[in-house]
């Protein structure tokens, strides 16, 4: 090979090798940038975890303090309240379960017509209360419009209805004929640990107020003048849905879906027993 030739191939080699170097070099950059965002991101998750559960416990705390000059009382009947703590900016609301309805206590006409409110026909609403109270009683008798094991079974499903309270929610999902946005309507009016038959009026919102036969203008009223003397609008008793949501720097939030009751467990002393918890991180 002649000296120029073997001149040009050196080249092309540097030229080549400045290349690969220029890869690899770019490729740790973007690999540390990259482990860099995540390091960020996790931190910031951690941050917020922590600070909503702090919203949690603040948001327990205030519904138990009467209200005073220049802090009123906070109403469990899922109002949101802001609430500014570690630099950071919270939105908390708080539910009392007892605004709830009760998805083992409460009769089927209760179950119909909070369906109804929520866009289910009423034969609808009527075939999936039924079996929503077969799912649940202890025997095989099927309600009027109900159904036990052997409707599952000419439905093609592998399972019955349990014949037991519902354990969770979710539950309700496979319950015959259960449509999944009905359910994920009924969702937020439901409870599993209140024990009642009705909800309470003063806490309810307007569709179970409806759901109830109560006019809810006129139950708002009664809360207004029940707040302006002064006095508590109802025993919240000791059962609570709480979101605390947190408001990061780069218009993400951390949002904790939690249902706690006051006091420890059985087994262990403490300020509350979380009963669901659900988190996740979204943006504004």
């Amino acid at each position: 090979m002649s000296r120029p030739a073997m001149r040009g191939a050196a080249l092309v080699l540097v030229l080549w090798l400045i290349v690969l170097m220029a890869s690899v070099i770019g490729a740790f950059a973007l690999t540390a940038r990259v482990e860099q965002l995540q390091t960020h991101v996790g931190v910031d998750a951690l941050r917020g975890s922590q600070l909503a559960q702090a919203g949690l416990e603040y948001a327990l705390y205030r519904q138990a303090q009467p209200a005073q000059p220049g802090q009123p009382a906070w109403i469990s009947d899922g109002r949101s309240y802001p609430w500014q703590f570690g630099g950071a900016q919270l939105q908390l609301s708080l539910l009392s379960e007892s605004a709830k309805v009760d998805i083992n206590q409460a009769d089927a006409g209760l179950l119909a017509a909070l369906m109804q409110q929520l866009g289910a026909e009423p034969q609808q609403a009527q075939r999936l209360a039924a079996a929503i109270v077969d799912w649940r009683d202890s025997d095989e008798l099927p309600q009027p419009l109900g159904a036990e094991k052997a409707d599952y079974a000419a439905a093609g499903l592998p399972y019955g209805p349990s014949n037991d309270a519902f354990a969770s929610l979710e539950e309700l999902r496979r319950v015959l004929a259960m449509p999944a946005p009905l359910f994920q309507a009924m969702r937020p009016h439901l409870t599993l640990w209140t024990q009642r038959s009705q909800p309470e009026p003063m806490l309810a919102s307007d569709v179970v107020l409806r759901a109830m036969g109560i006019d809810p203008v006129l139950q708002h009223s009664k809360r207004q003048a029940l707040l302006a003397s002064g006095n508590a609008l109802a025993s919240a008793g000791d059962t609570f849905s709480i979101q605390s949501r947190v408001q990061l720097a780069d218009d993400r939030s951390v949002v904790v879906d939690a249902v706690v009751r006051l006091g420890g467990s059985d087994t262990a002393a403490a300020a509350y027993t979380v009963l669901h918890w659900q988190q996740g991180m979204g943006t504004q």
